[in-house]
């Protein structure tokens, strides 16, 4: 089996001021989210993404009233930009650029990350199944999307036919544990009477050569639908099938013309973006101070890249340590990199590219 690589990718932070101005706040990263002044040059429209229905199911918040390209409901999703101390950069459901604290638990995330081209292309000629799709709406073509079998991730929720078999199997001990777990959270009420988000890790089980976790509602939801329709209702427990990810191809142009018959040939990686929001966390569990509104900081940069967070900016000298949070937080082994690798698949390249500004600002109008 051929590897594909991610390549570690160094990208431009804001700093305690939330300004992008010093490189001491930049960060190495495998897996990261977008930033403010990439998205802001696009219109509105543009912006919306939708969340899978396991996101949804750990409280990504959805609205019927806008729709992403690919028609499902837009949600709310983070950016990795600071907007002051109290509040971090977002996409709203319309598509529009706000502000939220960074304690929300509602908002989802779309990870981004680079793939090492000779390694894809190698893997490709192996006769991988690698699904691009193209993804239009009002007769224009708007983005494309390829799917990696072994980059696999919970995301629909099954039919009710489906759920009755497995909920029975379930019960009676005859469905098979795979060993893997996802982190998942529910949302319920605290023993003062405040909301408290609870993580537990929804197991993993195989039927008839598919694979499918079990999760479960708190005692509080928020008010959206999932992708067939149905609301989120609270205390349910139902059963979502873990599929490959559709990542949007952001340099598409770029691509050789074995990838894209029109290509440049210019890409030296693959850099991708998740279609949806595929995970709902927070982005920090506090608020308050100016060093949890930095990405160099965060929850979600830690469990996207299995860190533990003042590991890696204390001993690596990944981030900028005068200004490293207090609370720390570390999925070492535990996080999204192990999660979505389905078939020990994913190598790690230490090899840096710079991510500046302007390549981000050259993605496809998404």
């Amino acid at each position: 089996m051929t590897d594909i690589k991610i390549i570690k990718t160094k990208i431009f932070n804001t700093n305690e001021v939330q300004h992008l101005c010093s490189e001491s706040f930049d960060t190495e990263d495998f897996v990261y989210l977008e930033c403010f002044e990439n998205l802001a040059i696009y219109e509105e429209e543009v912006r919306v993404r939708s969340a899978t229905d396991f996101a949804i199911a750990n409280n990504c918040k959805t609205s019927s009233s806008y729709k992403a390209y690919n028609g499902k409901n837009g949600a709310c999703t983070w950016l990795r930009s600071g907007y002051t101390t109290f509040d971090m950069w977002t996409v709203g459901y319309n598509g529009s650029l706000c502000n939220r604290y960074p304690t929300v638990a509602y908002i989802g995330a779309c990870p981004c990350l680079n793939l090492d081209l000779k390694s894809f292309i190698s893997a490709r000629s192996a006769s991988r199944d690698f699904k691009i799709s193209t993804i239009s709406s009002a007769g224009k073509e708007r983005y494309r999307t390829i799917e990696i079998p072994e980059f696999q991730y919970p995301q629909s929720r099954v039919d009710g036919k489906t759920n009755r078999t497995l909920e029975t199997l379930y019960e009676q001990g005859r469905l098979k544990k795979t060993g893997k777990t996802f982190i998942s959270s529910c949302l319920n009420k605290g023993d003062d009477g405040s909301p408290q988000l609870e993580e537990y890790g929804a197991e993993e089980y195989e039927y008839n050569g598919k694979f499918y976790v079990r999760v479960k509602i708190g005692s509080l939801t928020v008010s959206s639908e999932y992708s067939d329709g149905s609301k989120c209702k609270k205390n349910e427990e139902f059963w979502i099938k873990v599929e490959p990810i559709k990542w949007v191809i952001r340099n598409w142009d770029d691509m050789p013309t074995s990838i894209n018959p029109k290509g440049k040939g210019e890409a030296e990686v693959i850099r991708l973006r998740s279609e949806e929001a595929i995970i709902c966390m927070q982005m920090n569990e506090d608020f308050g101070f100016t060093e949890l509104t930095m990405w160099q900081n965060s929850k979600l940069r830690a469990f996207l890249n299995e860190y533990d967070i003042h590991e890696e900016i204390k001993l690596n000298g990944n981030g900028n340590k005068k200004y490293i949070c207090e609370q720390n937080y570390s999925y070492k082994s535990k996080g999204f990199l192990s999660e979505m690798d389905h078939s020990a698949f994913i190598q790690l390249e230490s090899i840096t590219t710079e991510l500046t500004l302007q390549q981000e600002n050259q993605d496809l109008k998404n």
